[in-house]
């Protein structure tokens, strides 16, 4: 019994040495891991807007594309590499329909390079008019007059939605009129009614978005 007792001490004891052997050779070693990608697509997000803040074209676009690559190189912002995948001349399309409605969509897609291969950052600003409920008339004081204004109220759908490996979204963003001419009421998540003056506009009146992003609200033939 005793020769028992000694041999399963030597057990215990060799046990023991060997998981302190173990643990040595897996003690941790923290490192710091960059988070790049949810950066990035929001980059690559306000760089959409910020084209669409006036005339947007491809090479505007790869202009600014071109401009965060500078940026990441001296900051540095350990992008992945990035292309702006646009093929369309005007990326800005509007569609009308015989009723006088009408669709606006602006639409830009970037490529990166991760780990995993090519993957995407979609970008589209949809703008859709969804009836005219009308006209009415509006005094406002322009200078040192005080003028009536013939006002078209309209109803707008708008939201920007956002498509990439990090994180999808549709935000609802705010309606400004840089003018201060217009009136904008909020009736539901991103559904506004909007009126603007039809005497002074031409073919459409321009508003923004709080981003700077350019709705035109078509109002000719009114």
């Amino acid at each position: 019994m005793r020769h028992k007792g000694q041999l399963a001490l030597i057990a215990t004891l060799i046990l023991a040495a060997t998981l302190i052997a173990l643990t040595s050779l897996r003690t941790p070693h923290p490192y710091v891991a960059y988070e790049r990608g949810h950066l990035q697509a929001a980059h690559l997000i306000h760089i959409a807007r910020v084209c669409f803040s006036r005339t947007c074209d491809c090479n505007r676009l790869q202009q600014l594309v071109v401009t965060l690559q500078a940026i990441n190189g001296s900051e540095p912002l350990r992008m992945y590499p990035t292309f702006s995948l646009c093929t369309e001349s005007n990326p800005m399309n509007s569609t009308f329909r015989s009723d006088g409605s009408y669709t606006t969509e602006y639409a830009v897609k970037f490529t990166i390079q991760t780990l995993s291969g090519a993957e995407y950052v979609n970008f589209q600003a949809l703008i859709q008019s969804l009836g005219v409920d009308g006209t009415y008339v509006k005094t406002v004081t322009l200078g040192d007059a005080v003028v009536s204004l013939r006002m078209l109220r309209v109803r707008l759908k708008y939201s920007n939605s956002f498509k990439t490996p990090f994180f999808n979204a549709t935000v609802c963003p705010r309606i400004e009129d840089p003018e201060k001419l217009a009136d904008l009421t909020l009736l539901a998540p991103c559904e506004w009614l909007v009126g603007v003056p039809l005497d002074i506009s031409g073919a459409k009146y321009v508003l923004k978005d709080e981003w700077g992003v350019v709705i035109p609200v078509f109002v000719g033939g009114n």
